[in-house]
């Protein structure tokens, strides 16, 4: 998800009593708090399988049927020729003996998977292969053989070499390698093997993309896509991986230019980057062609959002049966409409785990605070109580929300804040107003350990101030230094 960037708020306003003079700096509501969540909508679990057929097995299957059918004779025999041996086959012998029977023996024995049988007969035949239209691929099956046998490093040495010698025999020895790796999901090898592809086939591209993709390997399908541009536009099915891959970089400029690309898979991840984009026109076409379902329901309730039609939007987000579905509208409803949410908008969200309530009451709380009405944002923030996380972050909005109505809650949910946050900005404004509230309470000793490393300008007037209570001039004039404003004048 996102992050979610909101606009900045002024918090400056003077407590009651003996408490007048504490201030509280301005921060911003970023969002961040909920950053590290994954709220990635269902329509992102893309399955990019495709009936990709590669030419190794193709080749296999035209073999298997020769084998078994119309060229049984070409491969009975153990030893090529034998059975013409002498002078009654001496004609016959010349076209079963020689090149095309040594061939005819190897494929016999590799599609009957005696791989041994066929590492052993390479080795007879080799010398006799050589320079004829059968090596490349006999070498081809000899190098599967020996992978198949647990040789992987010297098999697919072999294969690598029938590659570079291109041609078809090159191209088939491509796929069976890539075809090997794949069928055994040995991604890593995968992705290794297409790194060094100097051309790639259809079928060993395909299984490149979709290794890339298990491994979230992004970038490098991107790079591929740039430079294989002639394979993707012959085989159009593959910018889906480009598609996946620009929509997880958060790339949306990358994605918008695919939108010409669309299919079934990526429709909904080019409409939901064109909503962000606010390009309403191109992503209701987009979304006008997709059937009826979960991702066309999130999809118009954030166009609803974007038209500010809360209620339609609300209906929508009625029909979504999937949890991460309802929180991605909803983040994007706050994302468009902070500070001024409608809090009947989420109020309305009926979520199977009580943890996700806890966003509702958190940004609801939130946008009490952004509108000044510290009482509901108490009333919100209190009521978060499943998510660690969200209740962690609140003890800072809870604090400065409690400011005017209990000055006590105050200190005590700052320290709380101070002593789990990773928030370096509002832990310095944390300790700055716990350091005020200890001042004014004459624990300076207190007041000036919470600030000793904030080195805002606000900590170091509140430590000139401490420095001059204590009579210690010389301090105070090094902390305020060359600050400006009305109060390191005063």
């Amino acid at each position: 998800m996102k992050k979610l960037i909101f606009s900045c708020l002024l918090f400056v306003f003077a407590a009651s009593a003996s408490f007048a003079d504490v201030l509280i700096p301005e921060f911003a509501f970023t969002g961040e708090d909920i950053s590290k969540f994954s709220v990635a909508p269902s329509y992102m679990d893309v399955s990019l399988s495709f009936n990709v057929a590669s030419g190794f097995d193709t080749y296999i299957q035209q073999e298997s049927f020769k084998l078994e059918n119309t060229q049984e004779k070409e491969y009975t025999s153990a030893e090529p020729g034998g059975m013409y041996s002498g002078s009654f086959g001496t004609s016959l012998s010349s076209v079963f003996v020689g090149e095309r029977a040594y061939r005819n023996n190897i494929v016999k024995n590799f599609i009957r998977k005696e791989y041994i049988q066929v590492i052993d007969s390479y080795g007879r035949y080799k010398l006799k292969l050589a320079g004829t239209p059968y090596e490349q691929e006999c070498t081809l099956l000899y190098g599967l053989s020996l992978m198949e046998t647990g040789n992987l490093t010297g098999g697919s040495g072999i294969l690598k070499g029938v590659i570079k010698s291109g041609g078809a025999a090159g191209d088939i020895a491509s796929d069976s390698l890539f075809s090997y790796y794949f069928q055994t999901k040995n991604y890593p090898a995968v992705i290794a093997a297409g790194k060094e592809q100097a051309k790639f086939t259809e079928y060993s591209l395909y299984t490149y993309l979709y290794s890339l993709m298990q491994r979230k390997e992004y970038a490098e399908i991107e790079a591929a896509a740039s430079s294989r541009k002639e394979l993707f536009e012959k085989h159009p099915y593959m910018y889906d991986f480009a598609v996946v891959a620009d929509y997880l970089l958060g790339k949306p400029d990358a994605v918008a230019r695919l939108a010409d690309k669309a299919s079934a898979n990526t429709a909904p991840l080019i409409a939901d980057t064109l909503i962000s984009r606010g390009d309403k026109a191109g992503a209701a076409k987009l979304v006008g062609s997709m059937p009826e379902g979960e991702a066309k329901n999130v999809l118009n309730a954030k166009l609803a959002i974007l038209d500010k039609n809360v209620n339609k939007a609300a209906e929508l987000t009625a029909l979504l049966k999937v949890d991460e579905n309802r929180l991605n509208v909803f983040f994007f409803y706050v994302s468009n409409m902070f500070p001024a949410l409608d809090a009947s908008f989420g109020d309305r969200i009926k979520f199977n785990k009580n943890a996700n309530k806890d966003f509702v009451n958190y940004y609801n709380g939130l946008s009490a605070m952004a509108g000044k009405d510290y009482r509901s944002a108490v009333r919100r923030l209190d009521s978060i109580i499943f998510n660690r996380e969200l209740i962690e972050s609140a003890y800072f909005y809870r604090g400065i929300a409690y400011f005017r109505m209990d000055i006590s809650k105050t200190e005590f949910l700052l320290l709380k804040y101070i002593d789990s946050s990773e928030d370096n900005e509002k832990e310095k404004i944390a300790r700055y107003v716990l350091g005020q509230i200890y001042y004014l309470r004459g624990r300076t000793a207190d007041a000036l350990m919470l600030v000793e490393d904030c080195f805002t300008d606000d900590c170091k007037l509140l430590k000139a101030e401490i420095s001059i209570g204590e009579q210690k001039y010389e301090a105070a004039e090094d902390f305020i230094g060359t600050i400006q404003g009305e109060k390191a004048s005063l």
